[in-house]
């Protein structure tokens, strides 16, 4: 049975107000928020609505030690800032705490801080150096072709390149691997409008409105930072860090049937 379905008879809703609960995001399936009206639930699922907003979620530490600290941001918190921001809710136990790059407030994943002068500097380095690299994962509309594997296309008149490797695709969408040596301002999203290609919730470089209902139903834009891999500007180690995609994330790839499994390490 669909959600929307499941929600008119048990709350007794009319369509039109179970697919208004939906789109203002207050509907849970087992505990997890769902925004896909098609959404199928079985009768062992338990559905709630919530009549305030789902509590903004607070960033898992991936890794730490005595100079760095690295964590998975959840979508909607800014990377830094007095209030609601990753850097604020770890100042809470690292008064030290400095913020070496950033990542757009809806997009989600690892996020690198320093809490040592000698890591702070060290970063510095590795970002002016290039020596850091960051692999996202990205949900594009459309097929996304493979003869696009790099682009290479200045940006802001300095060099930048987007590796891209297609995990699964379909006529409606593609699940796509990118890898960034370079960090310029919304690289992987401008360097996807030169191709003509958009993330799914992207609102900045596209005008065009949404005419498929699955794409309206999107609740933010589909970026995440999935890995990165530097020496540690410290111990010079070579330092691994992965971050767990979110349930909305995971959500949207099944409601455009692209399977995620086996496709990453």
């Amino acid at each position: 049975m669909r959600l929307i379905e499941r929600l008119k008879t048990e709350f007794n809703l009319s369509g039109k107000k179970a697919k208004e609960l939906i789109n203002k995001r207050l509907v849970f399936v087992n505990n997890q928020r769902v925004w896909i009206a098609s959404y199928e639930v079985t009768d062992k699922d338990t559905i709630t609505v919530s009549k305030i907003n789902y509590p903004v979620l607070e960033p898992e530490i991936l890794y730490k030690d005595s100079h760095i600290i690295a964590v998975n941001k959840p979508p909607g918190l800014l990377s830094t800032g007095e209030k609601k921001s990753v850097e604020s809710f770890l100042r809470k136990n690292f008064y030290n705490i400095n913020a070496v790059h950033r990542i757009d407030k809806e997009t989600s994943g690892v996020l690198l801080f320093s809490i040592s002068k000698e890591g702070y500097e060290g970063f510095l380095n590795l970002f002016k150096e290039k020596k850091i690299t960051k692999f996202y994962l990205g949900i594009v509309k459309g097929n996304f072709p493979e003869s696009i594997k790099i682009i290479d296309e200045p940006l802001d008149g300095k060099y930048a390149i987007t590796k891209i490797k297609i995990l699964t695709s379909n006529e409606i969408a593609s699940l796509l691997l990118f890898e960034i040596p370079t960090g310029r301002t919304h690289q992987i999203r401008r360097h996807l409008k030169m191709k003509n290609f958009f993330l799914l919730g992207e609102k900045e470089y596209t005008r065009k409105p949404e005419r498929k209902s699955i794409f309206k139903e999107v609740p933010r834009q589909m970026l995440h930072s999935w890995k990165v891999r530097f020496s540690h500007p410290v111990t010079h180690k070579t330092i691994e860090i992965t971050a767990p995609i979110f349930f909305d994330f995971k959500e949207t790839l099944k409601a455009l049937n692209l399977s995620l499994e086996n496709k990453i390490d």
